[in-house]
């Protein structure tokens, strides 16, 4: 495991904690709405990229986990 493999969740957090405090100011607060989406992305697809696909796979064949992962999915578009 190398640097950013050890301290990945420190910089999530601090991109946390820098997205909430630039977001309490009132001009950079209407701009960032357009840019969470791409961040979101390219975030989850650096946190997606060191999972073998083979394991991936292996979820979805698991049919407990698929079955847990509509609920959540369907739940939160019914609330």
């Amino acid at each position: 495991m190398d640097f950013f493999e050890i301290f990945q969740w420190i910089f999530m957090i601090a991109a946390m904690i820098a997205g909430l405090a630039l977001g309490q100011i009132g001009n950079v607060a209407g701009i960032a709405t357009h840019f969470i989406t791409p961040f979101l992305i390219v975030m989850l697809f650096g946190v997606f990229l060191q999972t073998p696909v083979a394991s991936l796979k292996a979820g979805f064949k698991n049919a407990k986990v698929l079955r847990m992962n509509l609920v959540i999915i369907f739940y939160g578009r019914l609330c």
